[in-house]
């Protein structure tokens, strides 16, 4: 971050979240440019809105939590699979939070409610619902909703959503688990003085 930047912000008594989210130029099936898109800045507001609610920004007054996030590849749920990749990425680097981040997207597709739509849906959508939750705590952290959906569509939108995001959640929580358990296994214990 440019020293520019740094003055910009006053003191605050909790820390401040970034995110960059950038495509790279040939990660979908159009070439990108190299200038931030309108889409790029609203993933990155959608993203840092989902995850910001997580952290437990008050152990780092007078900070900044920057996430930078690259899309190499665009196959469909680039954001909600960001929104799940930066909350493990800052529970690995042991940045206390209040619980995981979890996210699953739907898109009304030939009136049909489909969960993780790939690129052709995506593009052939005539709605589009993402939603990140922590499950543990029972609490929705974004809810982003575009294009034209009935409440029905809707509600069964976010049922699946809800549902898919708890089964990630599981998932993740696991990983997270057996991660540590490696660590502590790659733990020279005797370094440790008691």
């Amino acid at each position: 971050m440019a020293l520019d930047n740094l003055l910009k912000y006053e003191y605050t008594t909790e820390a401040r979240v970034d995110v960059d989210f950038r495509y790279c130029v040939f990660s979908g099936s159009e070439r990108g440019n190299y200038s931030p898109s309108k889409l790029e800045k609203e993933s990155s507001q959608i993203v840092k809105h989902a995850i910001e609610a997580a952290i437990i920004r008050e152990k780092f007054p007078k900070s900044v939590i920057e996430v930078n996030i690259l899309i190499l590849e665009d196959n469909g749920s680039a954001v909600s699979l960001a929104i799940q990749s930066a909350s493990l990425a800052l529970s690995d680097a042991s940045i206390p939070m209040f619980d995981l981040v979890s996210s699953c997207n739907a898109a009304i597709y030939k009136d049909k409610v489909l969960i993780d739509p790939d690129e052709n849906e995506i593009k052939n959508q005539v709605g589009y619902i993402l939603v990140a939750c922590m499950p543990s705590l029972d609490s929705v952290t974004q809810i982003v909703q575009n294009g034209e959906i009935t409440a029905e569509q809707i509600m069964e939108a976010l049922e699946l959503c809800t549902d898919g995001c708890s089964k990630v959640h599981t998932m993740m929580s696991l990983h997270l688990k057996k991660r540590a358990g490696v660590l502590i296994k790659q733990t020279d214990l005797s370094l440790i003085h008691i």
